[in-house]
Order: C-alpha cells, then sequence, then structure tokens
C-alpha cells in the first residue's frame, strides 16, 4: 500500500486502456461461445428426424409430467426384480458406458396410464436424457408390467445399428418368451445383452454418432461469419483504444509525458483518488486530471491484498466448481431419435 503524498514518475502507456480491452475481449468471447453452441444445439436438433411421438416428448419436462427421477441405469419402479438382479443389471449397464459410450437405461413401471407407452418411453427418455449429448447413443428398454407392453427406444446416434425391425427381433427371441414365463429378471437380462452385441459389434465411430446428419449450410455459416465480424470488431477496438491511450499534446501534437501522484491512498473500505500529470516535453503544455482508485480487496490465504475487478475466476477472485458425483452421476442429456419397437406378453 502507497503512502499519503508519495509521487511516482511512470509513462503510463493506457492501463485503463488495457483494462478495458481485456472486459471487452473477455465479454466478446463469451457471447461468441454461447451463441455458437446455442446455434449449433438448435441446428443438430432441426436437423434430426423424429417421429410425431418425439416431437411430443421434446417439450415435456421430467417431473412435472409425472416422470420418476433416475437413481442408476437399472431403475425398478414396479419392485419385479430381486437385489441381485438388478445389481447384475446395472454393472452390465455401466460397463457397456464404460466400453462403447452408449447409455443403456432399464427401467420397470406399473402402468403408463392414459398414454400408450410409445409416447411414455419418448417422455422418459427426453426427460432424462439417455445417452451423450451430441452423440444422442442411448437406449432405453420400458416395461409396463400391469399393462403387459414392453418397449425399447432408440437414440438418433444408434439407429443405423439398431433399427426397428432388429429391436423387436430381439423383443421376439430374448424378452418375450421370459416375460410369459414371469421371468422378468432374465428376459430383461437377455434383451440387453443382445441390443449390446449390436452396439459392440459396430465401428466405434458409427456406434457413437450413428448415421451421418448433413449440417445445414445455416449451421456452418452463421458461426464462421460471426467469428469473423467479432474478429473485426476487436481488431478495430484494439485501433481505437491504442490511439486513446498514447495522449497528445494539443498543441503541438507530440506525446505527453505523464505521471501520477497519490493524494489519498485506496483501502479494503473506501477508494482512493490520485493526480494524473499530463506534460509536454516539447512546448510545456501541462494538464492536470484527477484519478478514482478503486477499493482493495483481501486476497484469501495469502495475507495480501490488491484492487477488485468485476469477474470472478481469471479476472477476479473466485470462480465456478464442478458438481461432484456419486457411483450414478446421471445420464449425458442426449436425445431420442423415434425409432423403436414394442410387444405385449
Amino acid at each position: 500500500m502507497r503512502g499519503a503524498g508519495l509521487s511516482v514518475s511512470k509513462r503510463v502507456p493506457a492501463s485503463g486502456a488495457a483494462r478495458t480491452l481485456t472486459l471487452i475481449l473477455a465479454v466478446a468471447f463469451l457471447v461468441t461461445v454461447t451463441l455458437v453452441e446455442t446455434w449449433g444445439a438448435a441446428a443438430s436438433g432441426a436437423g434430426a428426424p423424429g417421429s410425431g411421438a418425439s416431437e411430443v416428448g421434446v417439450s415435456v419436462p421430467g417431473a412435472s409430467g409425472g416422470l420418476p427421477a433416475p437413481s442408476g441405469f437399472v431403475n425398478d419402479f414396479a419392485g419385479v426384480l430381486s437385489a441381485a438382479e438388478r445389481q447384475s443389471l446395472e454393472e452390465f449397464c455401466s460397463s457397456l458406458e464404460a466400453r462403447t459410450g452408449a447409455e443403456m437405461a432399464i427401467v420397470t413401471v406399473r402402468r403408463t396410464g392414459d398414454e400408450s407407452i410409445q409416447m411414455y418411453a419418448v417422455r422418459l427418455f427426453e426427460a432424462w436424457g439417455i445417452g451423450k449429448k451430441g452423440r444422442d447413443n442411448g437406449v432405453l428398454i420400458l416395461a409396463a408390467m400391469e399393462d403387459r407392453r414392453v418397449w425399447v427406444e432408440v437414440g438418433y446416434g444408434l439407429e443405423g445399428v439398431l433399427p426397428d425391425g432388429k429391436v423387436g427381433a430381439i423383443l421376439d427371441r430374448y424378452l418375450v418368451p421370459a416375460f410369459k414365463e414371469g421371468r422378468y429378471g432374465e428376459g430383461l437380462s437377455a434383451c440387453a445383452r443382445a441390443l449390446a452385441a449390436e452396439i459392440g459389434a459396430a465401428p466405434a465411430e458409427e456406434a457413437e454418432r450413428g448415421p451421418a446428419r448433413p449440417a445445414p449450410v445455416s449451421a456452418v455459416a452463421f458461426p464462421v461469419l460471426f467469428g469473423l465480424g467479432m474478429a473485426a470488431f476487436v481488431i478495430f477496438l484494439v485501433y481505437v483504444l491504442a490511439r486513446a491511450g498514447s495522449p497528445r499534446c494539443p498543441s503541438c501534437h507530440a506525446r505527453l509525458l505523464v505521471r501520477e501522484k497519490v493524494v489519498t491512498p485506496a483501502t479494503m473500505l473506501a477508494t482512493g483518488t490520485a493526480l494524473v500529470l499530463y506534460t509536454c516535453p516539447r512546448c510545456g503544455y501541462r494538464r492536470e486530471k484527477k484519478r478514482v482508485l478503486t477499493r482493495l480487496v483481501p486476497v484469501y490465504g495469502t495475507g495480501t491484498s490488491r484492487r477488485g475487478g468485476p469477474f470472478w475466476g481469471p479476472f477476479g477472485g473466485g470462480g465456478w466448481s464442478g458438481r461432484s458425483g456419486g457411483k450414478f452421476g446421471g445420464f449425458g442429456r442426449g436425445r431420442s431419435g423415434g425409432g423403436g419397437a414394442g410387444r405385449g406378453w
């Protein structure tokens, strides 16, 4: 901390302009990233073909639509699985996700109410976000026990390896016979393993991204044009601030010498003031200007203080912290492709 009346002579190469430029660059970067990400997500959603049921499911919120919350890959809300069966299926789905990146959810409910099991599956798929964001590589096996119906909903990224006909054949061969005999755990396990075999047999790139979807021209052009516009705007600001940060004499146009004298030091409780003196070494022009010194803020854990800034993280004190997850950290915000198949037993 500097004492009152202490004079410091120095050339100030537009420190205020540098701070302003840093602020503008930070805001421009954040705005660019946000807009490009939002535009890409919107374009991706618009480009993915889906059925009418998928369109309805997109806008349905989770809990407010009467849907339960997931506690893992396997959610036995109907209570038809033993603890050992649930654990075995949970471990299998977890290993599938670790090996291929695909997310499989196995759900049992008592009934789906007034809506069809397909509509309920789409709503559940969208609300939980099964699959990885951008890859949409999720699979949902939903069994409504009292309705005696089962449905497998497939994310868009896996429709190439799990078309509707293949999913229906897997249900007919592995799940339906076991369910007719009341062997629900065996049927779900056999169905899950058959689906996983198809996912694991596909090339890694196809399993993660699914069938190729051409990106709309606007989805590519907008980020490029926006980025070029922002770059031109930043270059213009740098030029303007550089000229503004090099004061010249109004009489002879020579560069002015800048000296600063602290009148009232800033503290952690109050701002301070400084006197900025501009002098021309050529013609003797002289001008004074007062400047406000921002309050000092403590830097915790160091025993020191510094001037405060308007941002957290790299632009000030503080920052964001990631959320810590348990054994099941939730699904990856994938989306349904509207494909799948169902059966009764």
